[in-house]
């Protein structure tokens, strides 16, 4: 028989004065960096907040909330930053298989793209990090849903890929470049992929093969940054127009537009260099410097230092740099040391000059960041 408590318990109200299905709606526009606190109000807001209807409620409202996914290391961890609350909180883990292949993801994967769209967050092909007789590039697409929170399989690509570019443009997933073990030398061939039909197309293929990709989305065009030479540290720039489905090589780019140090808000191209933070707008063809590049300071050491292997990211109004590392030089010893960094950093990009302002920090020594995704709502 159920006690006094328990029965007290399914009788009491979620929110004293309403509706158990109107107080449900009111919490399901509460962001999920608060949940942890809303558990702890009740045991009836914890099953609530826990249970499949509360999940199913977010996700027929598309009240995905504002994340930043992070990976640093060997991309098999994930942490998900909640701008709202400030908050970080880790992702489930990533299943150690994929499909039918039994790929094996227990040391990490090196060389994919992560994007988000349509309120997932998508983790798309890669090499396994395995034992050298091992070691697999992936055709396979990883999705993390943010209302059940879980990973689940998508459709695969066409092609293994590893080192692509990657952007959602208008509900899709453009993908171009990149290369396998067979091909050292790279691709051509581009897909895009539909999230509401759960299928890969082809697109034309590039002017020539690109190794070492990265991309961008600027309104309806895709932009592949990449090498046609694997030897070479000089980067080629493409642009795909979504809309007359064509191809343009770009001239005269910007040196310094990378990947991870590059990000787009409202089709304004920011790019963090080793000294300056600069913006490029639509039909600019040269970068407004906007400010220097922000320094961070350790406990018991004096001198200013500058990180390298960050993430620049952007989310509505505001550019994050997140994580990487720096050089900590130890004056006993003479020598320099590799210090990780875990703090997270944002400015308004509204308000010049741009002023670095210190958010929550990961979970974890981060280091260098291998994969940074944003959703917003």
């Amino acid at each position: 028989m159920a006690t006094i408590e328990e029965n007290f318990l399914q009788h009491e109200a979620l929110i004293p004065g309403l509706p158990d299905d109107l107080a449900l709606r009111c919490l399901a526009r509460i962001s999920h960096g608060y949940h942890g606190l809303l558990e702890c109000v009740s045991m009836k807001w914890r099953d609530a907040i826990r249970s499949d209807e509360y999940a199913r409620l977010k996700a027929l409202a598309g009240w995905c909330g504002n994340w930043i996914f992070v990976s640093a290391a060997n991309g098999s961890r994930w942490e998900a930053y909640d701008t709202e609350a400030d908050r970080w909180v880790p992702l489930p883990d990533m299943p150690t298989r994929l499909g039918g292949q039994g790929s094996n993801l227990c040391n990490g994967i090196i060389g994919f793209s992560c994007v988000t769209v349509c309120n997932k967050f998508l983790m798309i092909g890669g090499q396994t990090l395995s034992s050298i007789n091992d070691q697999e590039v992936l055709s396979d697409v990883l999705v993390f849903d943010p209302f059940k929170k879980e990973w689940y399989m998508a459709a695969r690509m066409g092609r293994a890929r590893l080192g692509l570019a990657c952007a959602a443009i208008s509900g899709k997933v453009y993908v171009a470049g990149g290369h396998d073990l067979a091909y050292p030398l790279g691709f051509s061939d581009a897909e895009v992929y539909d999230p509401c039909t759960d299928r890969w197309d082809h697109l034309p293929p590039m002017p020539f093969p690109l190794v070492g990709c990265f991309g961008l989305s600027r309104g309806e065009q895709f932009y592949v940054i990449g090498r046609k030479d694997p030897s070479t540290t000089q980067y080629t720039h493409i642009l795909f127009s979504t809309v007359e489905y064509q191809w343009q090589v770009l001239e005269n780019t910007d040196p310094y537009i990378n990947f991870g140090l590059s990000s787009v808000i409202d089709e304004m191209l920011y790019v963090f260099d080793e000294e300056t933070v600069e913006a490029l707008g639509p039909g600019q063809r040269q970068f407004d410097i906007l400010c220097s590049c922000p320094d961070f300071f350790l406990p018991n050491h004096g001198r200013p230092l500058r990180p390298f292997g960050a993430c620049l990211i952007g989310s509505k109004r505001r550019l994050y740099l997140i994580g990487g590392l720096t050089l900590k030089f130890d004056t006993r010893s003479r020598a320099y040391s590799v210090v990780k960094l875990n703090s997270t950093r944002f400015c308004e990009v509204t308000s010049l000059p741009l002023e670095w302002q210190d958010a929550r920090p990961m979970l974890s020594q981060a280091g260098r960041v291998v994969g940074c995704a944003v959703l917003t709502e």
